[in-house]
């Protein structure tokens, strides 16, 4: 198959560190692409689309003027005034500058919400850069965000859940230049990393003035790190591909890294997209099975050392003693930010692959739709389809988050009546640094003290659908059993 290129010259202006390269995806882009297919990739989907469209709605513009000639005898009237920008929309663009400082259009504000090492956790201790540890560092907020999820808890949104994800670390930016060797790290600055890594929930408070949020300690406050373990749900639940030395029975993983962007659910959890996982784990190289090796090589999983040199603390992160250890990673994660104690899950019927994020729509029949991007290199873009409806409603008694649901499972959240409130999906917020601006913010809250996680049984499809927003009903439950779809073959399946 001939090379495809990437284009020579970016659409913006500017480049990426070249450290940011090496630490946040492994330096992606300098090696050759994993899918070496000849299937169609999304931009070449999104190519042919455009020239569709861009036809028949020349075409259309042709036959209306035309048309409208020939009845009046005068040519087409001037196409009517652009349409009154969205709300929150209505700014003047930032001019292009050179300026060290974040550059807003004239009417907004910004200041810091929460930085790298300030407290995530109750008792977690002062941030001190010269004197980190990973005890303190994982009660601390990590590093490295560009996903923040706001979950309102009141009917005012003034009360609220912060979701904020910590996608990497760049060890020579993490520790002091005096202190850190990236060819012998210490023992220590390994952990302090992996604590570094994965996801903080805070509580935060809404000025009703200005509009600003301010975090609040709070008892909602939890990190997820790469000690933290999760359930294994979905059909790759228990595979022999999943099974480790630490791990037998393929269902309890621990940790999550390089958690990208992501989105909160319609029944106020927030799933999260573990990305560039390829260049953690070290001595690919070493692995002599053809087909297994051909698995590692489709996702571009390390050879030799690895950057940060953690396999030489954890054998997890060496392939050569390890090899299924990657296949544990490159999943959906969901977590509940209502529940501290809750186990997060990782949910294998949305696929193995560079997840972006993953986003939830509920169609227009009532369907848990999922959307996902494959953020490597000519890959492609998924949706899964619940065979299931999302069925607003109450229920006695709040179950279990930690209970697994099977394929032909009900899951519940439950909500007390007095407390449930109508509520309408909220959009994540991006952002590298975590900032909060007094531009009026849109949305409607979630009912407090509602906490299912998705039971793991949609399906991919590769049709698509009409989504509406969520009903505005309070609690809501839905069921879901497994069902078989038209699925385009890809190398970025459930299977590692």
């Amino acid at each position: 198959m001939p090379d495809r290129l990437l284009p020579l010259f970016p659409a913006h202006a500017g480049g990426r560190s070249p450290i940011t390269c090496e630490y946040r995806c492994g330096n992606a882009c300098a090696h050759p692409e994993p899918n070496e297919s000849g299937n169609e990739y999304f931009g070449d989907v999104v190519k042919d689309i455009s020239r569709r469209r861009a036809f028949q709605a020349g075409a259309v513009m042709v036959a209306v003027a035309g048309g409208f000639a020939a009845l009046t005898g005068t040519a087409a009237a001037a196409p009517a005034s652009k349409p009154r920008p969205a709300p929150g929309t209505d700014f003047d663009p930032v001019p292009p500058n050179k300026l060290d400082a974040v550059t807003l259009p004239d009417g907004y504000a910004q200041r810091v919400v929460i930085r790298w090492g300030d407290p995530v956790v109750p008792g977690a201790p002062k941030f001190d850069f010269t004197k980190q540890t990973a005890t303190a560092q994982a009660k601390q907020f990590g590093y490295n965000n560009d996903f923040v999820g706001l979950i309102p808890r009141d009917a005012l949104g003034l009360d609220n859940l912060l979701v904020v994800n910590h996608e990497y670390t760049a060890e020579v930016h993490l520790f002091p230049a005096d202190q850190y060797d990236p060819a012998n790290p210490t023992e220590e600055q390994v952990k302090i990393a992996w604590a570094a890594h994965g996801l903080s929930v805070l509580r935060a408070r809404r000025d009703p003035i200005h509009g600003g949020i301010e975090v609040v300690p709070s008892r909602f406050g939890r990190r997820i790190t790469l000690d933290t373990v999760f359930e294994v749900r979905g059909p790759a639940a228990g595979s022999k591909y999943l099974k480790t030395s630490a791990d037998p029975t393929g269902r309890r993983v621990r940790g999550t890294q390089n958690n990208c962007s992501g989105g909160v659910t319609p029944w106020g959890t927030v799933l999260s997209g573990e990305e560039n996982i390829h260049q953690y784990f070290a001595n690919s190289e070493k692995v002599t099975d053809p087909v297994e090796a051909a698995r590692l090589k489709r996702y571009a999983i390390g050879t030799g050392a690895s950057t940060r040199k953690w396999e030489r603390f954890d054998k997890r992160w060496d392939v050569a003693q390890e090899p299924n250890e990657p296949n544990r990673f490159g999943w959906v994660v969901e977590i509940d930010p209502n529940d501290p104690n809750s186990t997060p899950v990782k949910h294998t019927a949305l696929g193995r692959f560079k997840h972006e994020g993953s986003n939830i729509k509920i169609t227009a029949d009532g369907r848990v739709a999922a959307y996902s991007g494959d953020d490597e290199r000519f890959e492609y873009i998924y949706k899964f389809v619940s065979k299931g409806k999302y069925k607003p409603g109450r229920s006695a008694t709040r179950v279990a988050t930690t209970r697994p649901c099977s394929t032909k499972a009900r899951c519940t959240s439950a909500a007390s009546p007095a407390t449930a409130r109508p509520r309408r999906s909220t959009a994540p917020a991006s952002s590298r640094r975590t900032t909060s601006s007094t531009a009026p913010a849109s949305g409607s809250p979630w009912p407090p003290g509602t906490s299912p996680l998705w039971t793991d049984s949609p399906r991919r499809r590769s049709t698509s659908s009409r989504g509406r927003r969520p009903t505005r009903s309070p609690p809501r439950r839905w069921t879901a059993r497994r069902t078989s779809s038209r699925t385009r073959s890809t190398a970025g399946s459930t299977r590692p």
